[in-house]
């Protein structure tokens, strides 16, 4: 995800029915709203993980690193 100028990347599958996060709804602060159950995640936090915004979703995401190299 590209956030404020910032890239993110997570796992693509919602931890509550893992619905596709493509189809999701990515706000310009970086909150992730999951299509099916409106479970929220925080793709911009520091940590590993993602933070967990909203229920149903059980887990947070995992997130991995991204790095962008002469604007790619």
């Amino acid at each position: 995800y590209r956030v404020l100028g910032s890239y993110y990347a997570t796992g693509h599958l919602c931890t509550h029915y893992k619905a596709r996060l493509v189809t999701g709804v990515l706000s310009q602060e970086g909150r992730l709203t999951c299509p099916w159950h409106a479970a929220c995640f925080n793709v911009t936090s520091p940590a590993a993980i993602s933070d967990i915004e909203e229920a149903p979703a059980t887990t947070a995401l995992h997130k991995y690193r991204t790095v962008v190299e002469d604007g790619k």
